[in-house]
C-alpha cells in the first residue's frame, strides 16, 4: 500500500505534465482520492490530502492543462477544461468529505 502510494507520488512530481497531457488527470485524481479514504494508513491519507490540494497550484500553472482559452474555437465537452481538469479535483474534495471515514481527513 504504502509503495504504492509513493508511485502515484513520483508519477504526480515527475510527470505531471504527461498526465495531462494524455487525458489521464482525472485517473490520477481518482488514485488520490482513493488513497484520501484508505483508513488503516492515516498518514498515507493526510499525505494524499496534501497532494489532492496541492495539485491544484500546479494545475494552474501547467501549459498542458491550458485552463485558458485564447480566441480559439468555443471547447467541446470533451475538450473542455473546466470538466477535465476541475471537475475531478472538485469530485475528489466531494467524495473524501460524504464517503471518507476519518474526520480529521474529512475536515482537511
Amino acid at each position: 500500500m504504502i509503495s504504492a502510494f509513493e508511485i502515484v507520488t513520483r508519477l504526480n512530481k515527475e510527470r505531471f505534465s504527461a498526465i495531462a497531457r494524455q487525458g489521464s488527470f482525472a485517473d490520477l485524481m481518482v488514485c488520490v482520492t482513493d488513497f484520501c479514504k484508505v483508513t488503516k494508513y492515516q498518514k498515507v491519507c493526510l499525505l494524499a490530502m496534501a497532494m489532492l490540494r496541492g495539485v491544484i497550484p500546479v494545475m494552474l500553472e501547467s501549459q498542458d492543462c491550458s485552463l485558458t482559452v485564447n480566441g480559439g474555437p468555443e471547447p467541446t465537452a470533451d475538450d473542455d477544461p473546466m470538466i477535465k481538469y476541475w471537475f475531478p479535483v472538485l469530485f475528489g474534495f466531494y467524495d473524501v468529505i460524504m464517503n471518507g471515514e476519518d474526520l480529521e481527513i474529512r475536515r482537511l
